[in-house]
């Protein structure tokens, strides 16, 4: 009888490298949505910035405006409601010290605690006179998103998008 060699791998090895394959399987996806949120972050932010800029250039009476008064904008999605992840509403201000608003999420859709928190990570790169989350103001290192989900108000001052001869930009 002759006896063949048969090379293989054993049950032990076998299961290591499914170990290695889990753990880089588990790192790649937190990496991902990781990356998912910043992106949608950044694009929320972008959108405020966007927002931000075109009422003081549509409407030279926008610091007047009452808190029901909404801003659309023509060749934005659904007058400007609409954004890529959330729905952004652009309003006259509910609060004296600010004259307007834009409120990313509704009752439908509400932003996530990790996109909350990369939202305020990032802030910095707009001129906001105050951000408050689920109507909780936010100051520096306060934990405001809540895990349920979150609306964000992103308040402007009244000479927010004036230049020195008050005119629009």
């Amino acid at each position: 009888m002759i006896r063949k060699n048969i090379s293989g791998r054993s049950m032990v090895e076998m299961l290591a490298i499914l170990a290695i394959i889990g753990i880089l399987t588990t790192l790649g996806i937190g990496l991902y949505t990781q990356a998912l949120n910043s992106n949608k972050a950044r694009q929320t932010l972008q959108e405020i910035a966007r927002r931000s800029f075109l009422v003081p250039t549509q409407d030279e009476k926008y610091y007047t405006r009452e808190a029901s008064h909404e801003f659309l904008f023509v060749g934005l999605p659904d007058g400007g409601r609409k954004g890529q992840f959330y729905p952004l509403y652009t309003k006259g201000s509910d609060k004296t010290d600010y004259s307007y608003r834009i409120i990313v999420g509704d009752d439908s859709k509400r932003v996530s605690a990790n996109v909350c928190k990369e939202i305020i990570e990032l802030q910095g790169q707009i001129k906001f006179a105050a951000i408050f989350v689920n109507d909780i103001q936010y100051t520096a290192n306060d934990d405001v998103c809540s895990s349920n989900g979150n609306q964000m108000t992103f308040y402007f001052d009244k000479g927010f998008g004036k230049n020195a001869s008050g005119s629009g930009y």
